[in-house]
Formats: C-alpha cells, structure tokens, sequence
C-alpha cells in the first residue's frame, strides 16, 4: 500500500497530466511505396523510389527504404521505434550509401548570397550511419536519448549552376565528420506525433569527434520550445522558440594550399578562365569558414 500522502500526490499528478488523444505505442500496421521522378536544376534527372512499412509483425518496429537512379544513384534503410524493453527502450537505426550525389555551395555564407550565385558540388563515397537509444517514461512525455552519427564524402567535381565542369578532383581525401549527441525531451501535448495542444522542450547538446585532422572539433546546444494552440475544430497554431549556441574546441586547417590539396582542385589552373578560378577559390574559402 502507498502512503497517503504520497498516493495524494501521485493522484494530482494524474489529474494535471494532459489527455492523450490516441495510445501512443499503436501496433497498428501499414505500408506506403511511392515512385518519385525527379527533374533538380543543375543537379539532374532520375528516379527514386521509397517505402515504408509500420509496426512489422504486430511490433513497434518501422522500416523506411529509398533507392535513387540517374544522375543521382545510391539507396537507404532505417530501422526505427525497436523495442528493446517494451514502450521503454527504444532503438533507432539508419544506414545511406550515395555512390552520386550533388550539393549546392552558395559563393558566400549568410544573408548576402543571391538565389543563383552557387556553384554545385559533386559527392561520391557517400556514407552515413547513424544509431539513437531513447529511454521513454510516462506515455512518452518523458524521454531522454543519447546517438550518433557518422558521415564520409568524397568531392569528384565542381560544376557551375547550369551543370558545366569547372573542375574535376583530383585524388581527393574522403572528408570525414563524426558527431554524438545527448538530450531531453518534454512532451506536455495531446499526442506524440501530432500534437494538437500543449507544450514540447527539447534539450540537445552536439559534440564532434573528427578523425579528420583538418576539420575542426566544436559543440552546440540547442533548446527548443514549442507551443500547439488549437485554433476550432480543424486548426492549430503553432509558436516555436529556437535557441542554439557553438562553441568551436579545436580549430580545422586554415591554410588555402593545404585545404585546396586535399579536396584534389587546383584554383590557379591556367585553364581556367578567371570567373571559374573565382568560384574554385570560393569552395575552398567555404570549407576554411567550416573549419573555423
């Protein structure tokens, strides 16, 4: 038997916790696949195609996939909401390999970039791997997580904005990132995944741990307030408050020379006229900015 007091408390308790909506650990199944061409100005045409399948064999557990072909080429899996003690312990996995891949490299960092002042970057050795334990508590309005995350790339060329070669790498290094990360969640809401009313915190510290020697080491944490205000039946208003703060412990290489080398580009290539040398120099300044 609880004492008085105590079971007093725990009453109140319950009588100020916010009523869910629907139960929060559905085994309901389900599945989607959707075929998706895509047309990306500069960086190309193909097809992807993903899928998804909820709560396999009467479990928690979801599987998400992708596969992309064409100018982009590569395929993904997560293993998401395993249950290693039920509606307790949970386990998150997920695993990416790009053999293409294409990113956008505005010329300068912040406010003053025009929308087509870029050049695109071609990727190759693409990985990602990523895994995060959460431990839940009180119907999921309590939970604390700990992951990581582990991504490699290799830079194969640098073309302009409309898709032409300024620069093919040569002997590129694989750049390198590993970050790790702690937090804490708040779920104050009528429900998880779609919350209606109520209020959500989320406390997240990011750390990396590089084994690239020219990359820097930094930390940030991260708070996150929302509010859901249900505006009639159909509609709700949310308001969200972001706080991040970064805190560099290591700086990365700084020297021009040293940073073109390993990305295998050579800015001064008589070649190339002085807008493309320009906008070669322009990479390499964004990757020192990185380090720093």
């Amino acid at each position: 038997d609880r004492d008085p007091d105590i079971a007093a408390i725990v009453a109140d308790a319950d009588a100020d916790m916010i009523e869910r909506r629907r139960d929060q650990f559905s085994k309901e199944p389900g599945y989607y696949v959707i075929p998706m061409p895509y047309s990306l100005p500069g960086i190309g045409t193909g097809l992807l195609v993903g899928g998804a399948y909820n709560n396999i064999a009467d479990s928690h557990s979801d599987v998400i996939g992708f596969a992309l072909a064409g100018d982009l080429e590569g395929a993904g899996i997560l293993s998401l909401d395993n249950h290693l003690i039920p509606n307790t312990l949970i386990l998150d996995l997920s695993l990416q390999h790009l053999s293409k891949a294409a990113v956008q490299n505005y010329n300068s960092r912040g406010m003053s970039s025009s929308k087509d002042d870029y050049t695109i970057l071609n990727l190759t050795d693409n990985d990602f791997y990523a895994a995060r334990l959460t431990g839940s508590w009180f119907n999921r309005m309590l939970e604390v997580y700990g992951g990581a995350l582990d991504g490699r790339n290799r830079l194969e060329a640098i073309r302009d904005k409309d898709g032409n070669i300024i620069q093919t790498a040569d002997g590129a290094i694989q750049d390198s990132s590993t970050l790790y990360t702690l937090g804490l969640r708040l779920d104050w809401t009528d429900d998880y995944l779609d919350p209606r009313h109520g209020l959500r915190y989320q406390l997240s510290r990011w750390w990396s741990n590089s084994d690239n020697a020219l990359a820097a080491d930094y930390y940030q944490l991260e708070h996150n307030l929302t509010g859901y205000v249900p505006m009639g039946k159909r509609s709700t208003w949310v308001l969200n408050y972001f706080q991040a703060d970064a805190h560099v412990t290591r700086l990365g290489e700084t020297n021009f020379a040293t940073v073109e080398a390993q990305q295998g580009l050579n800015c001064s290539d008589p070649s190339l006229t002085a807008a493309q040398q320009l906008q070669c120099q322009q990479v390499i300044n964004n990757i020192i900015a990185n380090n720093t």
